[in-house]
């Protein structure tokens, strides 16, 4: 029952970073050559679970007329290209519709009716997401 008590506690201040301070600086106070011990484990308890950065690449659709330009004219300047949105409209990059993979992004592009006149090149970001430590 002790080290139940002991560790609900412990979570308390870990999971607080206000707590986690306070009881730093008290200790700190208190027992300065224990104090480097606690903060180095806390520390690596930390980094331990703390979310992971991962880099995920995107693709989105952009559209062009191939009358007017030979390629996708804003290949640079994404944020003045036309793309294509979940709903088959044509929109900017906020609203684009994105895909894990290029096939995917092609056959969504192929199944558009709307694709006549128009030509496709995907675009590919790169975006960074946290992901869980377990």
């Amino acid at each position: 029952m002790q080290n139940k008590d002991i560790d609900e506690a412990l979570s308390k201040v870990l999971l607080n970073a206000s707590s986690t301070r306070a009881f730093l600086k008290r200790l700190k106070k208190a027992e300065p050559r224990r104090w480097t011990h606690v903060y180095g484990n806390i520390s690596a308890a930390y980094d331990e679970l703390k979310p992971q950065k991962v880099n995920v690449i995107e693709y989105r659709i952009g559209i062009y007329n191939p009358e007017d330009n030979h390629t996708w004219p804003w290949h640079f300047d994404i944020d003045s290209g036309i793309f294509l949105s979940a709903s088959y409209r044509q929109c900017k990059f906020a609203k684009a519709a994105v895909f894990k993979d290029k096939d995917t992004a092609r056959v969504f592009f192929h199944n558009w009716k709307g694709k006549r006149n128009l030509k496709m090149e995907l675009i590919e970001t790169e975006t960074i997401t946290f992901v869980d430590n377990n």
